[in-house]
């Protein structure tokens, strides 16, 4: 039954990225933008090739990547507090200049970001919600339900061991204690920057809330699978359709998500930039699967 992982931004998600790299002793696949989009489409779809411990780790996890696994998934993921959580996605954009010089504001930032953390649960598994006419926290939480681990950020430590054994992936405590992606110092949010934040983040509060008294002392529920194969019996050109669909959603806000650092000539040029190395290697892909014999040492 392969992991697959949910990374909800700015949730120490790198430093897991970085200690599954070192330590885990099977596939890694990381899925995390339109930048390995094209490339992960071959691994991704042939379902047949995977084992029992194949990690799938990255922000761009959807559901149907997996309708043509027939085992059961285990699904894990980590969570922040929503306030904290965003405005420390701000600054580290604005620390690695990422937001285009007509600088956005916080206030644009929370507003077009809010709630995100439930936005990305239920869009990116559907099927797992129990009721879309509830609330949105509420949807989300039905998700969370059903996934094996629900891991803390600022339990990271302590979590993050028990995870591991779940996984049966080497634990290294030292590398546990290593975070990567943070601020070199802490610094805290104003009242009324704190104020703007909850405001705009009601759901993802509750969510966080109500997750956080129901997993924080008991993160781990290895009885919890999630067969995507049976929730969709669905014929092959339907699952395509379903595929190239959300992979063109999943393009569109990563685009949109460019706009903000690169303007629209940033992103025509850096968009010009992938289909030129991804032509690429779709070339010499093809060249070597098409004639074996011709593929050089060095493609």
């Amino acid at each position: 039954m392969p992991f697959v992982g949910l990374h909800i931004h700015k949730t120490a998600g790198t430093s897991l990225l970085r200690y599954f790299e070192e330590h885990a002793p099977f596939r890694l696949y990381g899925a995390y933008s339109l930048r390995n989009f094209r490339l992960l489409e071959l691994p991704l779809w042939a379902s047949t090739n995977l084992t029992s411990r194949d990690i799938f780790w990255g922000h761009a996890i959807y559901e149907s990547f997996f309708y043509d696994v027939t085992e059961p998934l285990r699904l894990f993921t980590f969570l922040r507090d929503p306030s904290e959580r965003l405005y420390s996605w701000y600054t580290m954009l604005k620390r690695r200049k990422k937001l285009k010089k007509s600088a956005i504001s916080l206030e644009h930032f929370a507003t077009s970001h809010a709630n995100s953390i439930c936005l990305m649960l239920v869009t990116r598994f559907p099927s797992l919600v129990s009721d879309p006419t509830a609330s949105l926290s509420d949807q989300a939480l039905s998700v969370l339900d059903q996934m094996g681990f629900v891991g803390f950020q600022n339990q990271y430590s302590n979590h993050l061991p028990m995870m591991l054994e779940w996984m049966k992936v080497p634990i290294s405590l030292e590398t546990v204690a290593v975070r990567h992606n943070t601020a070199k110092a802490t610094i805290g949010i104003e009242p009324e920057v704190q104020r703007l934040l909850d405001e705009v983040n009601r759901e993802d509060n509750r969510l966080y809330s109500l997750a956080y008294q129901r997993y924080a002392d008991q993160p781990l529920n290895p009885e919890r699978k999630v067969n995507l194969n049976s929730l969709h019996n669905i014929s092959s050109a339907e699952r395509q359709k379903i595929q190239t669909r959300q992979s063109k959603s999943a393009q569109k806000k990563f685009i949109s998500s460019l706009r903000y650092s690169l303007g629209d000539a940033g992103v025509e040029a850096y968009i010009k930039s992938l289909n030129s190395t991804f032509g690429q290697c779709e070339h010499i892909l093809n060249k070597v699967l098409t004639h074996p014999s011709k593929g050089t040492a060095e493609e």
